[in-house]
């Protein structure tokens, strides 16, 4: 999303803004809070921590927006929105994993040939997810192919699936991957 007017600010000669945003949903407390010397208007809560620390992940995975699955599931989001499965990670200061998928762009907007390399990737992460390590390589590998082995984070997910299928993860193996920084 954004691309359009990326797209116009460069030809206008105008400078790039880069802006990344975590989204994520839950119950929040907002209004004002301080006392008479300082008063601020926040929210305050965990979907807000969630929703920042993603926000920060955009810069791990070289991304713009980052959503999280319980985000995705409400409504017709899914259907609105293309979507690209990132994996399962635990971010810092949280134990419990979140599901987060990367929003390209409304439907309506995203190409069909887009499209079919972001449902080949989210199949590449399923596939990862069940230990199924050569589908999931040969799906990786077909979305890098796609986009011109530009895709640093395809060929890290193929180095992951190549790795697996020498030396297969003992029974206690987990997708999640748990994040020890913020970013």
């Amino acid at each position: 999303m954004g691309t359009e007017m990326r797209t116009k600010w460069n030809e206008l000669g105008l400078p790039e803004i880069k802006c990344r945003i975590g989204l994520h949903c839950g119950h929040v407390l907002v209004g004002n809070y301080g006392c008479d010397l300082k008063m601020d208007y926040t929210v305050i809560g965990d979907p807000v921590n969630l929703a920042s620390r993603l926000e920060g992940l955009n810069k791990k995975f070289g991304t713009y927006i980052l959503m999280s699955d319980d985000l995705k599931n409400q409504g017709k989001v899914s259907e609105k929105f293309v979507l690209r499965a990132l994996g399962w990670v635990a971010v810092k200061g949280k134990k419990e994993p979140t599901s987060i998928h990367q929003v390209l762009g409304k439907t309506v907007d995203v190409t069909s040939d887009d499209q079919r390399a972001a449902n080949q990737y989210t199949s590449g992460i399923e596939h990862f997810q069940n230990k199924q390590f050569k589908m999931a390589r040969q799906a990786f590998s077909a979305y890098y192919d796609y986009k011109n082995r530009e895709a640093f984070e395809a060929a890290d997910m193929i180095a992951k699936c190549e790795m697996f299928e020498r030396n297969p993860p003992g029974p206690n193996w987990s997708p999640v991957d748990v994040l020890n920084e913020k970013y």
